[in-house]
């Protein structure tokens, strides 16, 4: 039973990953690549097989540029070569490059006790094709496909093929003129495994031509290089294209809110678009808050000329609650959390602001759940203030792939509860008071939400 195989690069480990029965999985060794399984290879060289090749991997090709984070390996085996029936093993390896001082990754799989290869060759094709083999970190790759009878390597090819690297477009986005940001290392969702830097705007001259399969293209979260507002580069706003599209929908589904409030500012790009959409309804108004002022001029200069609708102030909200942000919080209808940095913890900073709010007010949390939580228990949580988590059917789609968490508040915890329990992906259990039938104290979450994307 083939299995999905994923190159999986955590510390050192390396994954080596045998699926057919008896298989003696074949090992890359250190350069040059070398197929090699328990075989007395004392015989010498490969046999000489004459000038046609037995077998060719027709992609990825030899110092090809990979796009799509799915290898889609094409093999091509000769079955007129005459030699091909006494092939006995077939196996495929590969390697991530790690660098002169870095470990290499492994990965191989073998197809094992061949009978009859020229009858079987199309089966063992097709397996070796549908594997899944994820490249989750750019770099620098080598494939093998090595032939074996018994103790003797009759044929291998050797293709070398790079993922994510290509080009100057890594130079080039390094000595970009960014007028908000310059630094790519600033923002650490760049540093996504599928983050591609070369589908960068910048780069499109090269990677315009050479996208293989769009439905693996990333465009919309917020690990994408296609994230951004108002032309602003990637590394300057933290919220993806899912996230401005989510947000849009609420703004357009709930027309009432006309205060909003966000709790971190940081480059302010994501601010703009909150107070720009205020500033085009009557009597609207947006306030925004950071520990410290991160604007560059440009940004501040809008806030400027917008002072009549939209406000910036420094404020300590997540060690204090400040009155200049507890009196804006109390009558937001819209309270925007960025909860992306380690030092803010999303969820405490929306319960504890989120207690003083009015029924019918919205709070939207970026990256939620968070790496710490999870989402079930994010919506008890946010239950016991009387907060029901809204849309989750539509940020988890994945044409929209947003990292926002979205609340509003009812009268009661046991009305939010009834709320919540109203979410199709949940499976919710009412609980009876003593004593009483068919009295509802209030629905218990008992089942997992969907995993997000």
């Amino acid at each position: 039973m083939w299995k999905k195989i994923i190159l999986s690069l955590v510390s050192t480990i390396v994954l080596l990953t045998c699926i057919i029965n008896n298989c003696n999985c074949a090992i890359i060794q250190d350069s040059p690549l070398i197929l090699v399984r328990n075989f007395d290879n004392s015989n010498g060289p490969p046999i000489k097989l004459g000038s046609n090749p037995m077998a060719t991997i027709l992609y990825p090709k030899n110092n090809e540029f990979v796009t799509d984070f799915l290898l889609d390996l094409k093999l091509h085996f000769d079955l007129k070569h005459p030699f091909v029936n006494r092939v006995t093993d077939v196996c495929i390896g590969m390697r991530m490059l790690r660098g002169k001082t870095g470990k290499s990754e492994d990965i191989s799989t073998c197809e094992n006790n061949i009978q009859h290869f020229r009858s079987q060759a199309n089966g063992i094709k097709a397996k070796l094709e549908q594997m899944e083999i994820e490249l989750p970190f750019r770099g620098y790759y080598i494939i093998e496909l090595a032939m074996f009878h018994n103790n003797e390597i009759l044929h291998n090819v050797i293709h070398n093929f790079s993922y994510g690297i290509a080009g100057n477009c890594e130079n080039t986005l390094q000595k970009r003129e960014n007028f908000i940001m310059t630094k790519v290392e600033h923002n650490n969702y760049g540093n996504d495994p599928r983050n591609i830097l070369q589908l960068h705007p910048l780069c499109y001259d090269w990677y315009g031509n050479n996208l293989n399969n769009l439905e693996n293209l990333d465009v919309l979260s917020s690990a994408s290089t296609f994230r951004g507002s108002f032309g602003v580069d990637y590394t300057s706003q933290l919220q993806g294209n899912g996230d401005i599209a989510m947000l849009n929908f609420v703004l357009a589904r709930h027309p009432r809110i006309l205060n909003i409030v966000e709790l971190g500012t940081f480059a302010g790009i994501t601010s703009l678009h909150l107070g720009i959409s205020m500033s085009l309804r009557n009597n609207g108004h947006f306030d925004t808050f950071d520990v410290q002022d991160h604007r560059p001029f440009n940004v501040k200069k809008i806030f400027t000329n917008m002072q009549d609708t939209m406000q910036f102030q420094i404020a300590d909200f997540i060690n204090l609650q400040p009155l200049q942000v507890t009196d804006k919080v109390s009558n937001a209808d819209l309270v925007f959390i960025d909860s992306s940095s380690n030092d803010r913890d999303g969820k405490k900073l929306a319960i504890a602001y989120g207690k003083i709010m009015k029924v019918g007010s919205i709070i939207i949390v970026s990256h939620c759940p968070g790496e710490s939580n999870n989402l079930n228990e994010w919506m008890n949580d946010m239950a016991k203030i009387a907060f029901t988590y809204k849309y989750h059917d539509v940020i988890a789609n994945k044409n929209v792939v947003s990292s926002f968490g979205i609340f509003e508040k009812y009268n009661s915890e046991d009305e939010a509860k009834v709320k919540l329990c109203e979410n199709p992906f949940l499976n919710c259990q009412k609980v009876q008071q003593p004593g009483q039938q068919q009295q509802q104290q209030g629905p218990k979450v008992t089942s997992q939400p969907m995993v997000r994307v």
